[in-house]
């Protein structure tokens, strides 16, 4: 079953520039689910001018006080199937990204999600929405400076799926070392 992990409304604020200066782009977020393993993420974006390739959600740890100076740490957790840009409109519209790894998404955990596009210039682009009021920041990534925080929130939402309880797991949250029947 899925289920809404974090996310940020679509009170549209202003809107930044991805693949130009900032190859990525992304948001803290924390698991407000029970355990599940990460399904979807949505982010509004639109398109400007004439570009081509794709754009892939990239699930990654936290590190840095959360909501703050949140950024990713170590290697990609979960890369999305890639989404044409030809599929995104020129118009802001709500653009999903379907995982099919299958990543473990601890309950009360902190993440980073981020977009990775890097084929556009200042008059050809995507751009992504951002809004006041989540608990998590922006960050954003720059090849000759790495990972950056910003005061920015992002307009996204996470997706889960629920993972069902089994024998191992529920003798390990209580504490069972044998059962008897």
């Amino acid at each position: 079953m899925s289920v809404l992990v974090d996310s940020n409304s679509l009170d549209v604020t202003a809107y930044s520039i991805l693949g130009d200066a900032a190859f990525k782009i992304g948001q803290s977020f924390t698991n407000n689910q029970p355990d599940c393993n990460i399904s979807s993420c949505k982010f509004y974006l639109f398109k400007e001018g004439t570009i081509e390739g794709n754009v892939e959600a990239l699930l990654y740890n936290h590190d840095g006080t959360y909501g703050e100076s949140s950024v990713p740490t170590g290697s990609v957790l979960a890369t999305s199937e890639s989404v044409s840009v030809s599929n995104i409109p020129s118009l802001p519209a709500l653009i999903e990204f379907n995982f099919t790894e299958t990543v473990n998404l601890i309950s009360g955990g902190k993440y980073v999600i981020a977009l990775d596009y890097s084929g556009s210039d200042m008059n050809n682009y995507i751009a992504m929405g951002r809004a006041l009021g989540h608990s998590g920041n922006g960050c954003f990534y720059q090849s000759l400076f790495g990972w950056d925080y910003n005061n920015t929130d992002y307009i996204f939402y996470i997706y889960g799926n629920l993972i069902s309880p089994t024998i191992s797991n529920i003798s390990s949250i209580y504490n069972i070392s044998s059962i008897h029947i």
